[in-house]
């Protein structure tokens, strides 16, 4: 299974079908611009979380089997022995954030001779941002983005990480290459237009914030001063 070529559907049969949108790599909500890091730090201790409970649960399951099997939403969908059906359940798993199967997945998929080393990486830095470790997760984003930078979600996500991580300036720009990349996108982009807008907000009010707190301590001094002039 390559990322250069998804399908967009899923059946119970056989083999999985990869379903995504690349909204799902993205936060939906219309208050981002207000709430945007608190948010994106809550988000990251229940991915953290969800990790470690899901770590605890793989305690003592042997995983030289390849696994044969994804659930999702309740129902158990078989998936073959192969590149393809491994490689779509990896990448569901990694857009619905279940850890503990895109570890089980991507164990298997590493091993395959044709495997998708753009998929690898989208998979290792989803770990590791869900892990709390936001350098690597850069580190992973930006080896995905060597391989194909027009790769969306891959974009999106490093964007994500560069503004949790607080390098604004990288984030500004990552998010503003993504806006020029969809300004010609039509209506099907602009889900991930909004929310890359809602980016850009934020990172616009978190300076503001920066520059007033780099000029509090100096209108204070200047105050102090003219204070004391008049003593």
């Amino acid at each position: 299974m390559s990322l250069r070529n998804c399908s967009a559907q899923i059946v119970p049969a056989g083999a999985i079908i990869l379903f995504a949108s690349v909204s799902m790599a993205t936060p939906a909500s219309a208050q981002i611009e207000n709430g945007q890091d608190t948010r994106l730090r809550l988000d990251q201790q229940l991915d953290q979380q969800r990790a470690r409970q899901e770590e605890k649960g793989l305690e003592g399951i042997d995983g030289t089997d390849a696994p044969d099997s994804l659930v999702i939403d309740g129902k158990t969908y078989a998936v073959g022995n192969n590149v393809d059906d491994i490689g779509k359940a990896l990448y569901i798993s990694v857009g619905r954030r279940q850890w503990a199967d895109v570890r089980r997945f991507l164990a298997t998929y590493e091993l395959l001779p044709d495997h998708d080393p753009m998929l690898v990486h989208y998979a290792k830095g989803g770990l590791a941002r869900a892990g709390g470790d936001l350098a690597e997760a850069e580190r992973e984003y930006r080896a995905l983005l060597k391989l194909n930078s027009t790769f969306l979600p891959g974009q999106l996500e490093l964007g994500r990480v560069l503004f949790e991580n607080r390098k604004d300036r990288d984030a500004k720009r990552a998010f503003q290459a993504i806006r020029d990349q969809l300004a010609d996108g039509g209506e099907q982009a602009q889900g991930v237009l909004r929310n890359v807008d809602a980016f850009l907000g934020a990172l616009k009010k978190r300076q503001g914030w920066q520059v007033n707190l780099a000029l509090g301590p100096s209108y204070s001094d200047n105050v102090n001063q003219s204070s004391a002039s008049y003593t």
